[in-house]
């Protein structure tokens, strides 16, 4: 894979905007800012947070936005608008994006058990 990445000027995330796909994270995203190549990627929910630096340009999932999205990183890459710094390509290093994807979880279950004591109080509460 290095050799491709090597060789590319564009990473490319199309991912269709839907209530599948839009959380989930597109680890292509992260293997093109650890080459730090720019990235055109379709704005779900999961890219908008990951690209939300200048690393590439979100658009929406059809063939016209495409189209603008393709001119558009050209033009920032031509104006050197899009870059990549030591410390901002260190945040997809897969060490730090399991830790953080772990700290999510954790984060998650808590709100899951908090909802769950809730229900289960309420419920106690109903019964009396």
């Amino acid at each position: 894979m290095k050799s491709y990445f090597d060789n590319a000027h564009v990473g490319i995330a199309y991912i269709p905007v839907t209530d599948f796909y839009d959380v989930q994270p597109a680890t292509k995203i992260y293997e093109y800012c650890l080459s730090s190549i720019p990235v055109l990627a379709t704005d779900t929910t999961e890219n908008i947070r990951v690209l939300k630096q200048n690393f590439g340009v979100l658009v929406a999932d059809n063939a016209l936005d495409f189209s603008y999205g393709i001119e558009k990183i050209i033009d920032k890459i031509n104006a050197r608008e899009l870059y990549f710094s030591e410390n901002q390509i260190e945040k997809f290093n897969w060490y730090f994006v399991v830790r953080d994807l772990e700290s999510y979880m954790i984060e998650l279950q808590l709100k899951l058990l908090v909802e769950f004591h809730l229900l289960r109080c309420l419920c106690v509460l109903l019964l009396f």
